[in-house]
């Protein structure tokens, strides 16, 4: 039904974007850090510590940084960047042929994923296209953060599932901030997908909550087709964040057909700029 991720990340354009989004971004921004520009920011932590840091939205904001000449010029200023890009690229993907490779356009991929997200109808008939979607979707999305989805996870000895689970395999960004920054157990990112028409509810918050433990995860994406009431939504959210610490973001087709004509725009970056702008109406209450 979908193409593989692990064909799609060698896609070129999806290749440029990676070492854009982490790899010369992330220099850009320990250059900005090391300077005391303009950009840096201060935030004050749980423990009540003052960090520094720099948005790449700032640096992208500040500076043309995603021009062919721009990284041309960059790679060749700081050639060690790249090396470790290729390095870490040999990790994590295996190669695939030149054939695969031109037949893949993230573009078309991008329409697909989206019209078939928008021929799903909210209810039972089509709740199990809608999850196996989701996994499709939600790799291609937050690949390489996370990765490796499992449908249908037995837990606590086969009494409870959970409908995806991904691994955590970030280096930076909103998932690695999440355990590194935040002190959120998220070892493994858990996913409850409802093809509901109505909102979720505290049952379905319930649900995933119940499967959260302090060595796996405290952290999740409720997945639904829409929330009418969201500031409702927010403060059963926000309740379950007070009383256990345990974060949950909701996603809907929104989110989701925002994120990915991102992506088709080169607007790199957005999905994490999305998920910290949700975690902070929650956890900022």
């Amino acid at each position: 039904m979908l193409v593989p991720k692990i064909a799609v990340s060698f896609y070129k354009e999806f290749i440029n974007q990676q070492y854009h989004q982490h790899y010369v971004l992330n220099y850009l921004q320990s250059e900005h850090l090391a300077k005391n520009s303009n950009l840096v920011r201060t935030r004050t932590l749980k423990n009540g510590s003052l960090e520094k840091y720099v948005t790449k939205k700032d640096i992208k904001e500040e500076e043309t940084t995603y021009t062919k000449e721009f990284i041309r010029e960059f790679t060749k200023k700081h050639p060690e960047v790249f090396e470790n890009f290729k390095k870490n690229k040999k990790l994590t993907v295996q190669p695939i042929s030149n054939d695969e490779l031109e037949n893949i356009n993230v573009s078309e991929l991008i329409d697909y994923l989206i019209n078939t997200l928008e021929s799903l109808h909210p209810g039972g008939d089509d709740a199990s296209k809608y999850h196996k979607l989701m996994i499709g979707i939600l790799e291609f999305i937050f690949y390489p953060s996370i990765n490796n989805p499992v449908k249908e996870k037995e837990i606590n000895e086969g009494r409870k599932r959970i409908d995806i689970t991904l691994d955590n395999a970030a280096n930076d960004g909103f998932f690695h901030h999440l355990h590194d920054i935040h002190k959120i157990t998220s070892r493994y990112i858990f996913v409850e997908c409802k093809n509901y028409s109505e909102d979720p509810k505290n049952p379905e918050l319930d649900q995933l909550s119940g499967r959260f433990s302090v060595n796996t995860s405290k952290f999740g994406f409720l997945v639904c087709r829409s929330i009418n009431d969201k500031n409702l939504f927010n403060k059963r959210c926000q309740d379950l964040w007070k009383q256990k610490n345990e974060l949950i973001t909701p996603i809907t087709d929104n989110e989701i057909k925002t994120i990915l004509n991102n992506i088709k725009s080169n607007n790199l970056g957005s999905e994490e700029q999305l998920l910290t702008d949700l975690a902070r109406e929650i956890t900022l209450s």
